[in-house]
């Protein structure tokens, strides 16, 4: 994994990570910047762009927690198409909704 930038908040307990990038077999993933809320002034990742983070960490359980909410909740059509432009691994993809 990359990041950009990274700032550590809470002693640690909370990361702010702009640029986040992973290198996968397709290629080099960027994972956008997008911002979905905030908690305590800090700005929240949408869940469509964890789920494709922690899949491509292999936080396995994580990934699969979020991909449910989404499936329950709906997925941003936008944040998916912006994914979706990255070589993601296939299965992430049609996980995704590709």
């Amino acid at each position: 994994m990359h990041a950009d930038e990274k700032l550590r908040l809470c002693g640690g307990a909370v990361e702010l990570i702009v640029g986040m990038a992973f290198r996968s077999p397709a290629g080099v993933c960027r994972l956008p910047t997008l911002v979905e809320g905030t908690w305590h002034g800090v700005p929240l990742a949408r869940p469509e762009v964890w789920a494709v983070a922690y899949t491509l960490l292999g936080r396995d359980e994580k990934a699969r927690r979020l991909f449910a909410h989404l499936r329950g909740r709906g997925a941003d059509a936008d944040a998916v198409a912006r994914l979706l432009r990255e070589p993601l691994p296939p299965a992430l993809a049609a996980e995704l909704g590709g």
